[in-house]
């Protein structure tokens, strides 16, 4: 889990099948000795689960990724220069879980897209 240990929401809302949050990541965490050493970046890996905990932490349920129908890393994010970070999730629920569209960005730089099913667990 990376919410609290490596990304913290610091803004959250949730209307009209839309989560949009503000989150912080944390520069100095571990994950940057191995990604890469001496120029960090945030692993596509870990923007996956962050889409997914936000929308976890929102709904109050836990969720797995089942499918990834598209997944774009449009721009590097740099910890540093990136620390904070706009979510855009919009969802559809249903009895198996979320159909999501996923944006994410720097300001208003698109840094990030994913539309897939996150299954309730």
């Amino acid at each position: 889990m990376l919410l609290n240990n490596f990304f913290e929401i610091t803004e959250i809302t949730d209307q009209d099948n839309q989560v949009n949050a503000i989150i912080k990541i944390d520069p100095y965490h571990r994950i940057f000795d191995g990604h890469f050493p001496g120029q960090p970046v945030v692993p596509g890996v870990c923007m996956l689960q962050m889409s997914k905990e936000i929308l976890a932490f929102s709904q109050k349920t836990k969720l797995l990724l089942q499918k990834a129908g598209q997944i774009k890393y449009l721009e590097l994010v740099i910890p540093e220069k990136d620390s904070y970070l706009d979510f855009n999730i919009q969802y559809k629920l249903s009895d198996e879980g979320y159909a999501v569209r996923v944006n994410m960005k720097r300001s208003e730089q698109l840094l990030f897209k994913f539309q897939g099913f996150l299954k309730l667990v």
